[in-house]
């Protein structure tokens, strides 16, 4: 069979692909900078969603075209609550303001004094804490030492001073440490703590504190060691908020 003739003369340009249009940002909440916010205006909403652990989430607003999409972000520090570590529920009806954060490019609108409806504070704990199975009763408390901890994750263990039905190392995660932020804890330092069981029966840590009760701060967490009295001074050379750290040079 002869051999099929190539066209003569110059082969057609392949046609152009088609770019894809560009991608609308997917952050919630993002506006233009001139987009006006009434910071004073209460708002009501369902929550969406929300990680315990993280300490953040969604809320739905009820009235529509307030903010694109309908939703906004909220963190943990923006619930008034008395909790140890506030946390909210998917499906919980709330009230709110919104703020609006500067960015580089434009803005975005996140929840702000996440209240229960009616401006009252939330708490969330009493309603975990009944279904909680607690070793001893909920005002037992234990002594222990921190064995590690990972602050990035959120959880560690401590290491009970007496074993507890044969356990001495005992699982503590970030939220159950009362300090209100999210803190360091040294290897070696002392705490006092509660413990429940979960559901897989599992003795787990329960409102760690300092032995005695007092929360802890994160001087406290890092086991700080001060050298004297004396005052230093320098320039911030940068600081982030969100590690909650920054250098500064003398």
């Amino acid at each position: 069979m002869a051999p099929k003739a190539r066209p003569v003369g110059r082969p057609s340009a392949r046609p152009a692909k088609a770019r894809p249009p560009a991608r609308a940002s997917n952050l919630v909440g993002e506006v233009a900078s001139t987009f006006a916010v009434d910071e004073t205006v209460r708002h009501s909403g369902t929550v969406a969603f929300f990680d315990k652990r993280r300490g953040y989430g969604f809320i739905s607003l009820s009235k529509l075209g307030v903010v694109p999409g309908d939703k906004v972000m909220v963190h943990w520090s923006e619930i008034q609550s008395k909790d140890k570590w506030p946390f909210l529920v998917n499906g919980l009806e709330v009230e709110f303001s919104l703020t609006k954060v500067a960015g580089t490019t434009g803005a975005t609108i996140k929840g702000a004094k996440v209240t229960k409806p009616g401006n009252q504070p939330l708490s969330m704990d009493e309603e975990e804490e009944k279904e909680l199975e607690f070793v001893g009763g909920k005002t037992a408390r234990y002594q222990a030492t921190v064995k590690w901890f990972n602050q990035k994750n959120g959880f560690g263990y401590v290491t009970l001073r007496e074993p507890v039905e044969k356990i001495q190392d005992v699982r503590v995660t970030r939220e159950e440490i009362l300090g209100g932020e999210v803190l360091p804890l040294a290897p070696g330092l002392p705490v006092e703590l509660g413990l429940y069981k979960n559901k897989h029966s599992t003795i787990c840590g329960y409102s760690l504190t300092q032995p005695g009760g007092a929360v802890i701060t994160r001087a406290v967490g890092e086991a700080r060691q001060e050298f004297g009295p004396q005052q230093f001074t320098g320039e911030l050379q940068w600081f982030a908020d969100r590690g909650r750290l920054g250098v500064i040079l003398p």
